[in-house]
């Protein structure tokens, strides 16, 4: 695995191996003819954003057991 896009709800991080930085991100709905279509949005305000991060940390350590065991260690890898 290289990267990852983990979705909770309206927020979602992702990040790369690569450069091993967790980017937080929101979803912003549009009321086009397409039905509210969702479109990440990074948000630039440290509050919302921290929050978002602090959640995915939250989330990590309680993954459903069925979670692969590589998928779960590179996630916490990020979590720290």
């Amino acid at each position: 695995m290289h990267s990852f896009e983990f979705r909770m709800h309206d927020y979602f991080c992702k990040a790369t191996v690569e450069t091993g930085v967790l980017e937080a991100y929101g979803l912003e709905s549009s009321d086009s003819h397409k039905a509210k279509l969702t479109n990440p949005v990074f948000d630039t305000s440290g509050g919302l954003r921290d929050e978002i991060r602090q959640l995915f940390r939250w989330i990590v350590p309680n993954l459903a057991k069925t979670v692969p065991d590589d998928v779960r260690a590179m996630l916490k890898g990020f979590a720290m």
